[in-house]
């Protein structure tokens, strides 16, 4: 069984880790990119989670008017996504100081 499984499963294993290029010593493989998508999907949801939690349960407690609360959210949701990036793009590898 475990031979019937190895070779099934080896193949898409080197598919998934196939060298497309690199991005300084970075090698991206369509797993790395699979991943990254997955992240910056879950990184979009947690921060509109977030921005609600803040807008219905903190912020809608103090004497900001509508407009200010809601810039607030959006900032926050702003530096959330842009911290979650740069997170995100260390955990699979990139190296954003190559980019430069």
């Amino acid at each position: 069984m475990k031979e019937l499984l190895d070779e099934h499963l080896n193949p898409l294993f080197q598919l998934l880790n196939y060298n497309l290029f690199a991005l300084g010593n970075a090698r991206i493989t369509p797993l790395s990119i699979l991943s990254i998508i997955v992240l910056i999907i879950g990184l979009f949801y947690l921060s509109s989670k977030l921005r609600s939690l803040l807008l219905g349960r903190l912020l809608a407690r103090t004497r900001l008017d509508q407009g200010a609360q809601q810039t607030i959210g959006t900032l926050i949701r702003y530096v959330v996504l842009f911290v979650g990036f740069l997170i995100i793009f260390q955990t699979v590898g990139i190296d954003l100081t190559t980019l430069t």
